[in-house]
């Protein structure tokens, strides 16, 4: 009876474990969507690398000034800036 139990609870924080985990993916993946679709909202040029041919195709990315300090201030405020596209990225070909 006390080996029953122990398994059953054992069974209950693998069960546990597993729903942490798949939360955890779950985050990740929405917060992994979020960002992509920000990139391509925000670089008409990524759009075009992908193949996308919207109302967007043929123009160029916002490189003005304003665009940039736009982009600042969502960082300042705790936004992370597009992770890919040309804009608000940072890259070095070193190791």
């Amino acid at each position: 009876m006390l080996g029953l139990a122990a398994m059953s609870a054992g069974a209950q924080e693998a069960a546990a474990r597993r729903d942490a985990r798949d939360r955890g993916r779950r985050a990740s993946a929405a917060f992994f969507e979020e960002v992509f679709q920000r990139s391509l909202n925000d670089s008409p040029i990524f759009k075009a690398q992908l193949g996308i041919k919207d109302a967007d195709y043929g123009k160029w990315n916002n490189f003005s000034d304003a665009e940039a300090q736009r982009q600042d201030a969502l960082q300042q405020a705790g936004h992370r800036a597009p992770a890919f596209g040309i804009q608000g990225t940072t890259a070095s070909l070193t190791r």
